[in-house]
């Protein structure tokens, strides 16, 4: 694969242009990589798509819109066919400003145009005296309050819930997203966070686990998670080789999400907001969890899990299965990671009490930290153990004198 020249997404050898941007990337005559922003092949010479037949003329368009006061400025260029501009224009004419936002037109007479539908980027603010629309939030409510006036589109609107905290990491600033139960919710959390995060960061999310764990951060996260995600990613995402992107059904579903969430009379269901209610529940797990997990692939590269022989092997191994490599929790039971493992594997040749003996022997205490609700998670010495043996390290060194002794059965 290649590298887009212009946006740095990879772009299949069969393909001539960009699925993330959009833009030619390689010569439809000779395949070879183009020049950025040059209208013709340095290779062979021959133009980008050059124009034909009874093709439109493309016309260069700019939509300006300022406000007093609060100094909002917004500027879009784009370049649009006569056909394409008319479709456009009820989607100019039914901005919210109080302003009308001005648009000037001017044809462009050249040879060449894009044989992909060329498509407006998302707006963005002037850099002198320019504020993005604010969210307000009430302490008692927390519902969001949204400024109709300074407001643009739906998407840019929904991507506002979201603050970003990070490379990569974006925080909810809205506690309610009005889903009538907490599945809806975390659904709709879901949609939003995927748009915020091609919205901020422009460019796409690269997996779920980017959502999953601001999820867990909020007190969102159970293991009936994994279902939703995959469930709003087939009605409204995009997956392309870089990750996931907002589809056409998935804006139009944020538009109604973003509606009935600055509708300050609805309410939705916020179990995980309730007094008492811990924000954090990652290391909570149950029967019902433990059975989704065992259902999640996990790709091992060939290592043979019936070269574990002691507790404290198992015990390490369990942990790093699903703290690290499926990320389900932070910190866990012992008698929950036995159950996965029993279940998932079957011939675990310890039992229950030797297992969980192993997390408390002194030796063990460099492998494993114990929180003070009882939960156990990896040292970072413990999670290097599991990866060495990925890597082929026997696993018979790894142990303690005392576990050959006769401690561990």
């Amino acid at each position: 694969m290649e590298a887009c020249i212009y946006c740095g997404s990879e772009v299949s050898e069969k393909y001539n242009f960009c699925l993330n941007c959009n833009k030619q990337v390689r010569c439809i005559q000779c395949r070879e990589m183009l020049v950025p922003n040059k209208l013709m092949c340095f290779v062979c010479g021959k133009p980008l798509m050059t124009h034909e037949g009874n093709a439109e003329p493309i016309n260069e368009f700019t939509l300006e819109e300022k406000q007093t006061k609060t100094s909002y400025f917004r500027r879009v260029q784009g370049k649009l066919t006569n056909t394409a501009f008319g479709d456009a224009a009820s989607v100019f004419s039914g901005n919210t400003s109080t302003r009308r936002p001005s648009v000037s037109v001017s044809p462009v007479h050249d040879n060449h145009q894009m044989s992909l539908p060329l498509s407006i980027s998302e707006p963005t603010f002037g850099e002198e005296g320019s504020s993005a629309p604010m969210l307000l939030s009430d302490n008692a409510s927390k519902e969001i309050v949204i400024s109709a006036q300074q407001a643009s589109s739906p998407k840019e609107r929904a991507a506002l819930y979201f603050e970003p905290d990070g490379d990569g990491v974006l925080v909810s600033i809205v506690s309610d997203f009005k889903g009538k139960n907490k599945g809806e919710q975390q659904q709709r959390y879901m949609l939003l966070f995927v748009n915020a995060y091609n919205h901020h960061f422009k460019r796409v999310m690269p997996s779920e686990k980017a959502v999953f764990s601001a999820m867990r951060e909020c007190g969102m996260f159970d293991a009936n998670c994994y279902n939703y995600f995959g469930s709003v990613a087939a009605k409204y995402l995009v997956k392309i080789d870089a990750g996931y992107k907002i589809n056409l059904d998935g804006g139009n579903r944020l538009e109604e999400i973003v509606h009935e969430v600055e509708d300050r009379t609805i309410a939705g269901f916020r179990d995980w907001d309730k007094p008492g209610k811990p924000r954090n529940r990652s290391g909570k797990t149950d029967g019902g969890e433990v059975a989704s997990w065992i259902d999640m692939h996990v790709e091992m590269d060939g290592f043979d899990i019936r070269l574990l022989k002691k507790p404290t092997h198992y015990a390490l191994f369990g942990y790093w299965l699903l703290t690290k490599k499926l990320e389900v929790a932070k910190a866990i039971k012992p008698n929950v990671v036995y159950e996965f493992l029993k279940r998932k594997y079957v011939a675990i040749s310890v039992t229950s009490r030797t297992f969980s003996g192993a997390l408390n022997r002194p030796y063990n205490a460099s492998f494993f930290q114990r929180t003070s609700e009882g939960l156990f998670y990896l040292t970072p010495e413990g999670e290097k153990r599991v990866l060495d043996w990925l890597q082929g390290a026997p696993i018979q060194d790894t142990v303690g004198e005392d576990q050959e002794n006769g401690d561990e059965a």
